[in-house]
């Protein structure tokens, strides 16, 4: 009985190497290569003390990693280098529609959206982008320098 735990456990920290799944298959390949050494040194002699052991140290060392990787996965959003856009200026290619813009920023074509309370602008005018909304640039226009 203990060699299927050793070999469960082989393949399990296998399949974590091939794709990782932060650290849960690896601390289960462990644990069942733990479950297999205890069987064949006599520990445990009977495979429901195997399951037994199994789950229960699962149970203890899984507890830290699911806190680990929930902690992953709501941490907080990353800037992204989309955010380095944001005060930058552009000039407006062509009108699409009423609040819709295709603006021409940093030798790119983006489609963009006027920001709320700002008067249309017509193609030619230079613009400043005040935010990101999925793919479109929020913009409005610049400020004019004396």
């Amino acid at each position: 009985m203990g060699w299927y735990w050793i070999v469960a456990g082989i393949v399990l920290i296998a399949v974590e190497i091939a794709a990782p799944s932060y650290f849960f298959l690896l601390t289960l390949g462990l644990v069942a290569l733990f479950t297999g050494l205890l069987a064949l040194t006599g520990v445990v002699q009977s495979l429901g003390y195997a399951v037994l052991v199994f789950c229960i140290v699962t149970a203890v060392s899984v507890w830290p990693l699911a806190v680990f990787a929930h902690r992953q996965r709501s941490a907080k959003a990353r800037r992204s280098n989309a955010d380095e856009l944001i005060g930058q200026e552009a000039v407006v290619l062509e009108v699409q529609g009423k609040d819709s813009y295709l603006v021409d920023l940093k030798g790119e074509k983006w489609s963009a959206r006027l920001e709320k309370g700002v008067a249309s602008l017509g193609a030619g005018q230079r613009v400043s982008v005040k935010g990101i909304e999925g793919v479109h640039l929020i913009i409005s226009k610049a400020q004019e320098e004396s």
